[in-house]
């Protein structure tokens, strides 16, 4: 039973109700890491949006780290590449 995702709508937008109907394509990704953290449970329970800013923090940062090892990550904001 997956809570989280029926309390906050389709996808994972942050824990914002109704939802914005798309999926994340990261989700999975996203979900394997709160389980190695031991914070599914919380976001099933709670939904995305239940969890702190560090908890969410902390899912950000390994997700980074996996994207950018595959080479899927982009760069965002006035951060130019270094090389």
């Amino acid at each position: 039973m997956v809570v989280g995702y029926q309390v906050y709508g389709k996808g994972t937008n942050g824990g914002s109700p109704g939802g914005s109907g798309q999926e994340d394509p990261l989700a999975p990704l996203k979900e394997e890491i709160a389980r190695e953290l031991g914070l599914w449970p919380k976001v099933q329970s709670r939904g995305w949006g239940g969890l702190s800013a560090a908890e969410t923090g902390r899912i950000g940062g390994i997700l980074y780290q996996r994207l950018r090892a595959r080479g899927m990550h982009t760069q965002t904001g006035s951060r130019s590449k270094q090389e």
